[in-house]
């Protein structure tokens, strides 16, 4: 299972057991705002699957999240 982030590699968050990408600290801003897309491979092909990810809200030192994308 490989991750990406506007067509290039994950370069922040945990790729889980399960093949869920976890991204903790998630602030408001453009930084974390994109495609993310999955691509699993197997002797028998190959399988893709994308999201686009927006954050909103208003940004607070207290305030960080943490998003799986399964």
């Amino acid at each position: 299972m490989t991750w990406f982030f506007n067509s290039r590699n994950v370069t922040s968050g945990k790729v889980l057991a399960n093949g869920s990408l976890a991204i903790q600290h998630v602030i408001h801003g453009k930084a974390f705002e994109g495609w993310y897309t999955c691509v699993a491979s197997s002797h028998a092909g190959s399988a893709r699957s994308s999201a686009y990810l927006q954050v909103y809200g208003k940004q607070s030192l207290c305030e960080k999240h943490k998003i799986i994308f399964l």
